[in-house]
């Protein structure tokens, strides 16, 4: 097998996994009444921290999670969406960094920080797509120029470096000039 064919199969091994993996994930998004559990948790020690708390003092932070989620619809033990005391289960650091958001209703701070970790994760996936050798989409990618192309007026300017064969294309405007890598081109 080639190196462009193990690429290859790498490639689609990997979106296999993560498709795979994204079936139990999606079905536990439906069908869970603990969805975002673990972010209340860490909202609840944010709002400890943002009244000059202890994240980790757990009657503090019992207090915090009954007061931002059982309270206000008047929960008790034994009700479905009652909320289980979770215990603070991360570093100081997570904690720090919620608080700004400690001023918004936690439904809204959930939203924004579930936005945070999908753009954190597609980012991700791009690197690990382009570790692997996959080319993105030609409108993503700026275009090759070939000797003697001429990119009109809004295309760029001075000293713009070309394509990967490795040619050197510098200029500007309307006047680019194209050279090989071992020539020495004027």
């Amino acid at each position: 097998m080639t190196g462009a064919g193990r690429r290859r199969l790498r490639q689609r091994l990997l979106i296999v996994f993560l498709i795979a993996m994204t079936i139990p994930y999606a079905r536990q998004l439906v069908s869970s009444p603990t969805v975002g559990q673990d972010f209340r948790a860490f909202f609840a020690a944010a709002t400890v921290v943002a009244h000059h708390g202890d994240p980790y003092d757990w009657p503090s932070l019992a207090r915090a999670e009954d007061q931002l989620y059982d309270a206000p619809r008047q929960l008790a033990p034994g009700d479905p969406a009652f909320y289980e005391f979770l215990a603070y289960p991360e570093g100081p650091w997570l904690a720090f960094a919620l608080v700004p958001l400690t001023g918004l209703p936690w439904q809204a701070a959930d939203a924004i920080y579930t936005s945070l970790l999908l753009l954190v994760l597609v980012g991700a996936s791009f690197t690990v797509f382009a570790l692997l050798g996959w080319r993105p989409p030609r409108a993503w990618r700026p275009p090759e120029r070939s000797e003697g192309a001429s990119l009109g007026a809004g295309a760029g300017g001075a000293g713009r470096t070309g394509t990967r064969r490795r040619r050197r294309c510098r200029g500007g405007g309307s006047r680019w000039r194209c050279t090989s890598a071992g020539s020495r081109g004027r």
